[in-house]
This record gives C-alpha cells, sequence and structure tokens, in this order.
C-alpha cells in the first residue's frame, strides 16, 4: 500500500460517513507520517512545526479514529489503514444501510506504548513469509537475532503490522532500558492485561506467577514480543550470562517454550539465550531466526530514499557494510550532507566510514569476555580467514582447547562471527566494518 491508496481509502471513508474532506494540512501531515518523518522535521509551508504537533495532529488522529473506528495515532497510522484496506478487500464494502464500515480486526487489543514509530520498511520478504509459517503452525518461541542495525526491531513491529488479525492480544515491552524491569514485575504487567486487570497478590511467587501466565497465554491467542532481551544479560561474560537478580527470565522462556498453549512470543536479541538453545534441540514450536544482510534491491530503496546518486556504485557501498541497514542509513545521511550524495566521490576518498557506527559496535563489544575479546583482536589484525589452531597459537597467553571453544561458540551466538568452511576445515574471519573499528580500536591502545 502506498500514501496514495492510503489517501484514497481516507477520502472513500470521507465520503461513506458524509464527512468533509481532509484539507491540505491534513494530508500534508498524512504524507509525512507515512514517510517516517517526526513532527520536528516536518516543514509544512505556513505552519510552525509545535502548531502541528500540539494542535493539527492530534486534532487530525481524533477524526481518523472516529473515521476507522480504531484508535489511530501517529505511531499506528500505517498498520491501522493496512489492515483496514485487507479487510475492505475480502468484505462487502457496504451493509444494507451502505454506511457502516468494516471493523479492522476481530477484538484484538493492543499494547504497545513503548514500541518504536517503523513507518518506513524496507525487503526482508524472505524473513517475513518463514515467520507467517511458523506462526501459521503455532510456534511457541521465535528468536530474532543479529548484530546491532541489522533490523530485528523494525522485523518484530511489521510482523505486529502483518499478522496482528491472527491474535487476540498483540502486547510489546522493550527491555531496552539502563535498568530492565524485574521479571515479577513485567509478570504483574502481562497478567494485569490479558485477565482485565486482575489485582496479583504479592506473596504469590514467580512460578505461581508464570502458571497464571501459561494458562492465560492458553486461554487467548496472544502475540507478545520482548524487544532488547540483551539488555538482561551482563558484561564481561561469554553470551547468555544472566544480570544478577534477573536470572529468573530463563525460566520465563523454558516455561513458555515447554508449555502447551496458543500464543506467541517473539525476542529480540544481540546474543542467543542459552534457553534457547537448549529448547531448540530438544522441543518443537521453538526456533531462532538470524537476520543477514539487507537484500540488494531493499537497501538500494535507502539509497533512494536519501536521494544519492551514481547509482551504478550502490552495490559496492552496500557490499562494504554488508547490508546493514543502520549502517547504510547512516552512511547515507553523511553523504548527502557532506558529499552532495555522490557516492563515487566516497568510494574514491573512504575505504570505510564508521561514523556513529562505531558506537553502536563499542556497545556490543564492550560486552564480550577477555578471551572473546583478543580473539577478535586476533581476527581483526589478519587479512584472510583463519583456523582455530592459528587463532590460540596468536592469542597470548595462550588459553586451554576448551575456552577457545566456548568463546567462539558465544561470539557465535552474539552474531559478531563468520565462518567459512574450506577443506573440511572452519575458518574464522569478521565483517568488513567489524574489522575497522577493531584495527581503529587496537592502534588506540
Amino acid at each position: 500500500m502506498d500514501i496514495q491508496a492510503a489517501l484514497t481509502l481516507l477520502e472513500n471513508l470521507m465520503v461513506e460517513q458524509e464527512r468533509e474532506d481532509l484539507n491540505s494540512l491534513q494530508r500534508e501531515i498524512i504524507c509525512k507520517c507515512w514517510s517516517g518523518q517526526t513532527y520536528d522535521d516536518m516543514e509544512i509551508q505556513g505552519y510552525a512545526s509545535g502548531y502541528v504537533k500540539k494542535y493539527a495532529a492530534p486534532n487530525l488522529w481524533k477524526l481518523l479514529s472516529e473515521v476507522t473506528g480504531e484508535a489511530v495515532s501517529k505511531k499506528n497510522l500505517k498498520i491501522v489503514l493496512i489492515e483496514l484496506q485487507k479487510r475492505r478487500s475480502s468484505c462487502p464494502e457496504e451493509t444494507p444501510e451502505g454506511k457502516e464500515v468494516p471493523k479492522l480486526m476481530n477484538n484484538t487489543h493492543f499494547c504497545w506504548a513503548d514500541a518504536p514509530d517503523v513507518l518506513v520498511f524496507f525487503g526482508r520478504e524472505k524473513e517475513l513469509a518463514t515467520l507467517e509459517q511458523m506462526i501459521k503452525q503455532g510456534y511457541r518461541l521465535v528468536t530474532l537475532l543479529g548484530m546491532r542495525g541489522i533490523g530485528k526491531t523494525a522485523l518484530a513491529v511489521h510482523l505486529c503490522t502483518r499478522f496482528f488479525g491472527e491474535f487476540e492480544y498483540v502486547i510489546w515491552r522493550s527491555l531496552d532500558r539502563q535498568l530492565p524491569p524485574p521479571l515479577t514485575e513485567l509478570l504483574d504487567d502481562l497478567l494485569q492485561v490479558l485477565s482485565d486487570k486482575l489485582q496479583i497478590d504479592n506473596s504469590i511467587n514467580i512460578g505461581d506467577r508464570l502458571t497464571l501466565l501459561i494458562k492465560y497465554l492458553s486461554q487467548h491467542r496472544c502475540l507478545l514480543i520482548l524487544d532488547a532481551y540483551e539488555n538482561l544479560f551482563s558484561s564481561g561474560k561469554l553470551a547468555g550470562h544472566y544480570l544478577k537478580d534477573y536470572e529468573n527470565y530463563g525460566e520465563l522462556l523454558r516455561r513458555v517454550g515447554a508449555a502447551k498453549h496458543n500464543s506467541c512470543l517473539v525476542l529480540t536479541s544481540w546474543e542467543k539465550p542459552r534457553e534457547v538453545v537448549f529448547l531448540e534441540r530438544d522441543t518443537q514450536g521453538i526456533v531462532s531466526v538470524k537476520l543477514e544482510a539487507l537484500e540488494t534491491a531493499a537497501a538500494k530503496e535507502i539509497f533512494k530514499q536519501h536521494n544519492l546518486a551514481d547509482e551504478d556504485k550502490w552495490e559496492e557501498l552496500i557490499d562494504r557494510y554488508e547490508g546493514n541497514p543502520l549502517a547504510l542509513k547512516i552512511v547515507a545521511a553523511m553523504l548527502q550532507k557532506d558529499y552532495a550524495g555522490s557516492v563515487s566521490n566516497f568510494l574514491e576518498e573512504f575505504t570505510l566510514f564508521l561514523g556513529d557506527i562505531q558506537y553502536l559496535l563499542y556497545q556490543q563489544f564492550n560486552r564480550l569476555s577477555e578471551v572473546e575479546q583478543k580473539i577478535m583482536y586476533c581476527l581483526a589484525i589478519s587479512q584472510t580467514p583463519v583456523t582455530r589452531h592459528q587463532i590460540r597459537d596468536t592469542i597470548q597467553p595462550q588459553v586451554l582447547s576448551s575456552e577457545m571453544l566456548d568463546a567462539l561458540e558465544s561470539l557465535r551466538r552474539r552474531s559478531l562471527l563468520e565462518t567459512v568452511k574450506a577443506e573440511s576445515k572452519a575458518l574464522f574471519t569478521l565483517q568488513p566494518v567489524v574489522r575497522k573499528y577493531l584495527n581503529l580500536q587496537f592502534r588506540g591502545r
């Protein structure tokens, strides 16, 4: 659905309900929200951004909520209209009275106030098709894995917009906070939503709270998203070690993954939880999906949005950044600002530009154990993929084989390690952006 189709849908709804047409300001706000602009970014001739944000936009969302029969906001505008278009396409447009608009969904309850705005989404059709099939097959626990910026959260948001008609409840909870909520707090929150304000006795232990949660997940079909699950893990240790007092989140995954119910818990994480590793081996309905590079066609859409020049050079730039969507957006914005959009001029001057990407990599690298950091530096200075034995011989002081295996497996779970097979051997290497970052860090030591 493009913006013109969205405006046409709204115009038809206004006519059906005998309301006045949308004015030019309202149409402009809708177009700019559709393209992903914030209120502060909106430049509408004759109107200050403060007026748009405080008065015009709230009045518009109120109007559209009345017209569509759903609570419309800047955050869910695209979701509401896409699903409404689907339902109007599959249902008669008019009742015998000729006025009633089909409802958006069958009593689906949305609880995702802290979900991010993702109004512009590129590609990932293969991953979405895979997830759709899993949902239809009744998968209970799905983990979306990948490096920072690869698009896990955006994919999870789009998953909600595409398949929420399958669920009675769609609940989004972000763990991307300096201090994530204790499990008891999260469980009480979920139970209140699913039980229509059930008051939880503080004396009830976590096990009983989890039993209640499983009960409601069985009674209702729910899509529950826990975003940024990696924030529950500690730094300086191998992947999957929980912070102190957060270890009981592992029990949440074990119970939800092992029990029979009608719902689906989706995690997004840099790191693969150990519980997921064990559940995948022995339990059906549990799966991890690692996000790889964005498809070339979808990556090019990012460059089109930033009006970059030299389209014949775009693929080279995409390859250098391994198709990481966030990295491509950061570089594209820089190119537009400092190179007048010329990809050719940039490629002549730079091999790789990191900019704000360095901070993202710093966050991820800073979590590694000492052995993992040594392995990463070893791989960074090697120009070709190397074997495990070559890594061990390079690290000083040397580590035990068992420590090496544990660290390599941990780096895999963190999506930081690239593995290449050659002549029945496993060779290890890094993505170019990660290698560039580590070489800069190494020189700064």
